[in-house]
């Protein structure tokens, strides 16, 4: 019904039941069978319509299997339109007079659809690179005086962390942190994880943001298990980068945090790593 409305039969009403030849949708000047059988529709059921429809300008059938070449051959002779449906309920034409009343093939489906796919594919690529636009530049091409007491990184660890989300930058008309002091609290909440420079700047690990910046999933939970106090960001930030043996098929943490796998093995060595910590006055291996 909601088909025929749209191709111009704005009147068109379900038929009540009866001996109308199966007739299941009406109008001023036409009527309409619909099937949804597995079979192809054979050309008797498309002469019944047709019979049904006698003094009536169209005559539609809606078939979501298909048509024999029967009815298809007897459809063209008498003036029937046929249309076949899927399970999305798209339409299209199968013969000269439903193409003609539909304006619809399944080609122009797929072409649309292709140019829905290809718009997608752009905005997200536009959505992409205006993301990476908040990272810093890459670790090696930055000098960083991190505030981390007595500890000394090494290159590789550093680089081991990858991009930063500055805390600036994430904040704002152009961030998607409206409010500098949110931002603050989500870190003093250990929702977010923030590495300290020397001259206060925060840097975000990029690594803990996904989709549309969601957080990481599991942050808080293993932030309070791995550093309650936020005394060592920047070692905090370099465990949940790295890839341990106890994590199955050579994920970082924040992967695994991120997919939800392996989340309460993660939270026991988080416990065990800040009991070590403490055990040997602060000084912490990677």
């Amino acid at each position: 019904m909601a088909h025929m409305k749209s191709i111009g039969f704005s009147d068109a009403r379900r038929s009540s039941a009866g001996p109308d030849g199966g007739i299941d949708v009406r109008s001023s000047n036409a009527v309409a069978q619909v099937k949804s059988r597995a079979n192809p529709v054979g050309s008797s059921d498309v002469q019944r319509l047709r019979g049904s429809a006698h003094g009536i300008e169209h005559a539609l059938f809606y078939s979501r299997s298909g048509y024999s070449i029967h009815a298809l051959r007897f459809a063209d002779e008498s003036g029937v339109s046929l249309f076949r449906y899927d399970e999305m309920n798209r339409v299209v034409g199968v013969n000269e007079a439903g193409i003609r009343l539909c304006g619809n093939t399944w080609d122009s489906y797929f072409e649309a659809e292709a140019e829905a796919e290809a718009e997608a594919e752009a905005e997200a690529e536009a959505e992409a690179e205006a993301e990476a636009e908040l990272f810093s530049e890459p670790i090696e091409d930055r000098t960083f005086s991190p505030i981390t007491g007595n500890r000394v990184f090494s290159e590789e660890q550093l680089h081991r962390l990858g991009g930063f989300m500055v805390g600036k930058s994430v904040c704002g008309p152009f961030g998607f942190i409206e409010d500098p002091a949110q931002m603050r609290r989500d870190v003093l909440e250990l929702k977010l994880l923030a590495c300290v420079e020397a001259n206060g700047e925060l840097l975000l690990p990029g690594y803990q943001f996904g989709t549309c910046y969601a957080y990481l999933p599991h942050m808080r939970e293993v932030l309070m298990n791995l550093d309650p106090q936020m005394n060592d960001g920047w070692g905090d930030a370099l465990w949940l980068a790295s890839n341990p043996s106890w994590l199955s098929k050579g994920r970082s943490i924040h992967e695994a945090m991120r997919l939800g796998v392996q989340v309460d093995v993660i939270l026991t060595r988080a416990s065990e790593r800040y009991s070590n910590r403490l055990r040997q006055d602060g000084v912490v291996g990677a």
